[in-house]
């Protein structure tokens, strides 16, 4: 009876060969995923962070001088005394980038009137040790009483930048304030994002 052979030495060899190709190919497909899944992540996460940021204050700048009373300007006494209609102002904390501060109110409760105590309607931006922060209690942009609004463990804000313009057209008049920020993930530098935003304030009276 004829005998049944089994694989050759050459024929385990090449056997392991491929084998070994086809375990080290799958190996560097998985390492390579993983790092595009972290790259992913990682962009998601700065881009999350700073993108809700630039939400925020481009949503509330474009509020400034807003007042629930400002109809008893238009149709009854032009000269009334408008709490609201002050103008945005820009300059910095001590130290830190010039323009990187911006203050203004607005009439959050709708009441016409401007109010100092809590919760104010004194409200505001700055840079301040890489670092956006939100104004609290009125707070000027060189006094303290502010409050951390990026998470200093996620990003490191490498740039907030407020300008202030006047923009006309058929003889209307508004103000706009371009916004500049940017920043980096504090785990790895490598991830930076930057975002500018115009944004214009319809309240604000000329």
């Amino acid at each position: 009876m004829r005998r049944n052979r089994g694989y050759t030495l050459i024929e385990n060899i090449i056997a392991l060969t491929i084998g070994a190709g086809v375990v080290a190919a799958a190996g560097a497909l998985v390492s390579t995923s993983l790092k595009v899944n972290s790259r992913m992540l990682q962009t998601s996460r700065l881009n999350e962070e700073l993108g809700n940021i630039v939400s925020l204050i481009t949503s509330d700048i474009q509020r400034a001088g807003y007042s629930g009373a400002a109809s008893i300007r238009l149709t009854t006494d032009p000269a009334a005394v408008m709490p609201f209609n002050q103008p945005v102002k820009v300059s910095e904390f001590n130290g830190e980038q010039s323009d990187s501060c911006i203050v203004f109110t607005y009439d959050r409760n709708r009441n016409g009137q401007l109010n100092s105590a809590a919760p104010n309607e004194y409200f505001g931006y700055r840079l301040r040790d890489n670092s956006i922060e939100i104004r609290l209690d009125g707070a000027a942009c060189d006094e303290p009483g502010w409050e951390d609004l990026t998470d200093n463990d996620i990003v490191k804000v490498t740039e907030l930048r407020f300008s202030l313009a006047v923009m006309r057209a058929n003889r209307l008049s508004w103000q706009t304030v371009v916004l500049h920020i940017a920043g980096e993930l504090v785990s790895d530098q490598r991830y930076q994002r930057r975002y500018t935003e115009r944004v214009r304030i319809a309240n604000a009276y000329y």
